[in-house]
């Protein structure tokens, strides 16, 4: 996106794995790609704790998402301090761009990265439930194997998502 260019008000429009509606919430576009959004969200829903995070209304989301990549990546900022939560990494199909909307689908299996550079994969029982192919199996486990090597805790941020900007 063009510095000179405003921000603009975006839809970000999450499904299940078979595309079925499961909630929406409004952000702001910061940053696009012909293959890539950044988008800045406020954290609205109630208290809601995962792992060793408690997401607060307020919080900053900082979420990135590829039309390549088979996940999504939240950075996750207190919203008094700014300080750093965590990474929330979304194993998900690769997100469909419209002009004003954002839509993913999710496949269940989560990663959490801490600031210390410990992860946590959550929703392990709620993937194993999805009816998907061996083969899209295989994949998500890959993409999480994929995830974790981004993970460095010589370096500041711990944590570097591949995504590839053009």
């Amino acid at each position: 996106m063009n510095a000179a260019q405003p921000e603009r008000e975006i839809t970000i429009i999450k499904q299940d794995h078979l595309g079925n509606f499961v909630f929406s919430w409004q952000g702001r576009l910061l940053r696009a790609g012909s293959s890539q959004r950044v988008i800045s969200a406020t954290f609205t829903p109630k208290p809601h704790q995962v792992g060793r995070v408690t997401f607060n209304p307020g919080d900053l989301f900082v979420e990135n998402y590829s039309t390549r990549a088979w996940y999504n990546v939240f950075e996750v900022y207190e919203q008094q301090t700014g300080q750093l939560k965590a990474w929330y990494c979304n194993l998900s199909y690769p997100a469909v761009f419209r002009p004003a909307e954002i839509l993913w689908r999710d496949l269940a299996l989560d990663l959490l990265v801490y600031p210390d550079g410990s992860s946590s994969l959550l929703d392990q029982d709620e993937f194993a439930s999805l009816n998907l192919s061996a083969e899209l199996r295989k994949l998500c486990w890959q993409t999480v194997e994929l995830l974790l090597q981004g993970i460095d805790r010589t370096s500041d941020p711990v944590f570097k998502p591949a995504f590839d900007w053009e």
